[in-house]
């Protein structure tokens, strides 16, 4: 998705933030990576539904737990993203995963979310 106004606008899953934080790009070697990260979410071009955030601070290191606590302002109602991911599942099925325990956030970032007046 693009906003004319500030460029590319990332919505995330859970798995990204857990790549940068722990696996490929770990905060204490990649620190100014940290910035940006903090940056786009500043500016509301990093979003993410609210279960990557449930699912970051289940399973995320403390330090990701940390940086999601602080930059809350990412995460998008996923009562408001629902009725745009139920249709995406529904048209592609393979997208859920049958074995999952719990609801997943991988169909809400595919959903475009359009913020509200005034909102990013």
């Amino acid at each position: 998705m693009v906003d004319s106004a500030t460029g590319v606008i990332y919505s995330i899953d859970t798995n990204s933030l857990m790549d940068w934080q722990a696996r490929y790009y770990p905060t204490d070697v990649f620190a100014s990576l940290v910035t940006r990260m903090d940056t786009l979410v500043a500016s509301g071009r990093m979003i993410a539904a609210e279960l990557v955030r449930e699912e970051a601070e289940a399973v995320g290191t403390a330090g990701l737990i940390q940086w999601v606590k602080t930059n809350s302002g990412m995460f998008v109602s996923t009562a408001n993203l629902l009725t745009d991911s139920l249709a995406v599942q529904n048209q592609f099925i393979g997208l859920r995963d049958p074995k999952a325990e719990y609801e997943e956030a991988d169909p809400y970032v595919m959903v475009r979310h359009v913020p509200a007046a005034g909102a990013i």
